[in-house]
């Protein structure tokens, strides 16, 4: 039975004087799961806690719900995406270039329509004069290109259910690539004019973005306390209905500028254990923490990547750690919220995320 007829039929059962309780024998659905391979071999962080770990985000309960709604879209303010990588196919709105002094871009220009990664490698030398003066100062580090904003941006939307690669947390919101940062990081002026982009506001000399993201995802910062530039900036793209998910920081300090601003979601990092990873920034304006991984390989993130050292070679996936990768599992749980709930606002967000979230191992 089922409908008019299995209700009828239970209240029925009910009334009887000897019948205790009634619950119909229902056929259970399996929690979604997607096919893409490395869901279950590496992706430990977005599995149930019993296979997962302690810190896992059980992400399989949300699926059962919702995979998202594209018509949310998720802001990646970063070193730029490979837009050429299979994992993004079809996943990214058109985004913006928002890095200003040439020298440090990579891409031999200024801001322009383009948000591709060009590689952010710094050499012992060779560099272009100002990025030189800071390596020699120790003020940049000598590294090979990071990817960051690749990595970032397969966490929140790469293919999924495709029976290849990675799985995302969305599985159908849309990644805004903005990219504010080249070698040696990002300058204020272009994150906050990237940032205020992203929400849909105004910035002289850049187009109006079609695309608005109600959340954004920012894994820089950390040089000093919030100032007021910054908080200002933040004030604007919450009221414009965007929330601003940032990292902690990996000084295994306090908090310091954006996660110490007002109004944002500052995500630190917890190992596999659930105890807080020993990188990881932390105080009490801490929101949330999320799998950022540590230790072996095989307990730390695995997502998108690229195997060039310098400019971009073939397009893989690889390996990292830190709270740059804690934040977007936030940002991309705030998706999947608002793929449910479009009327929540960032406070609402924030509230329902933390109200939701398990108590870790506190290990500072």
């Amino acid at each position: 039975q089922h409908g008019a007829a299995l209700d009828n039929a239970l209240r029925r059962m009910r009334l009887h004087p000897e019948v205790e309780s009634v619950e119909p024998d229902v056929l259970m659905k399996r929690l979604a799961v997607p096919t893409d391979p490395d869901y279950l071999t590496r992706q430990w962080y977005l599995q149930p806690p019993l296979t997962g770990g302690a810190a896992a985000i059980n992400a399989e309960l949300a699926w059962d719900r919702t995979t998202g709604s594209a018509n949310v879209t998720v802001a990646v303010l970063d070193t730029g995406v490979r837009l050429q990588h299979p994992e993004l196919a079809g996943r990214l709105w058109p985004g913006y270039d928002f890095v200003s002094e040439v020298e440090f871009a990579g891409d031999a220009d200024g801001r322009d329509a383009d948000p591709s990664d060009p590689g952010d490698w710094v050499s012992a030398t060779g560099n272009p004069a100002p990025v030189q003066q800071l390596v020699d100062a120790g003020l940049c580090v000598v590294e090979p290109s990071s990817w960051h904003g690749t990595f970032i941006a397969g966490e929140v939307g790469a293919l999924t259910n495709n029976a290849q690669g990675i799985a995302a947390i969305g599985w159908v919101p849309k990644v805004l690539p903005v990219r504010v940062a080249g070698k040696c990081g990002a300058f204020l002026t272009d994150l906050l004019d990237g940032m205020r982009w992203a929400a849909g506001l105004a910035v002289a000399g850049a187009p109006a973005n079609a695309n608005p993201a109600r959340v954004i995802n920012l894994s820089f910062g950390g040089d000093g306390p919030c100032t007021p530039e910054y908080q200002s900036a933040i004030n604007d793209i919450t009221a414009a209905g965007s929330l601003l998910v940032v990292a902690a920081g990996n000084s295994s300090g306090a908090l310091q500028r954006p996660a110490d601003c007002q109004k944002v979601l500052a995500v630190g990092a917890v190992a596999q254990s659930g105890a807080k990873a020993s990188y990881s920034s932390w105080g009490p304006t801490m929101g949330l923490m999320a799998p950022g991984g540590t230790g072996p390989l095989s307990t730390r993130i695995w997502g998108l990547d690229n195997s060039g050292t310098q400019g971009p070679a073939a397009d893989t996936f690889g390996y990292k750690a830190g709270t740059s990768f804690s934040a977007p599992m936030a940002a991309g749980v705030a998706a999947l919220m608002l793929s449910v709930n479009p009327a929540l606002t960032p406070s609402q967000l924030v509230v329902r995320m933390r109200t939701g979230a398990r108590a870790h191992a506190f290990n500072p």
